[in-house]
């Protein structure tokens, strides 16, 4: 109890394959604060044009409770 998971699904709305994509979740307290922060693989971790991936952030073995979060995604244009 008191691990978070941030589950969802990442679209790849450009014209080429996205490669190596990763999701970072920072997570903030009422005051703003960073308390935390992760980041997870989609999977599969290459995206094609159009197509969707999940991901699940887990933030065990960190005990986190936020606030909020904000999630960024990254990924690669070649592979």
């Amino acid at each position: 109890e008191g691990y978070l998971r941030v589950t969802g699904n990442v679209t790849n709305q450009t014209a080429g394959t996205s490669y190596i994509v990763r999701v970072f979740a920072t997570y903030y307290d009422s005051a703003e604060n960073v308390i935390g922060y992760d980041f997870a693989y989609t999977n599969p971790t290459s995206v094609s044009p159009g197509a969707t991936a999940p991901f699940q952030i887990y933030s065990y073995p960190k005990l986190v409770k936020p606030d909020h979060y904000t999630l960024q995604i990254q990924a690669t244009a070649q592979q």
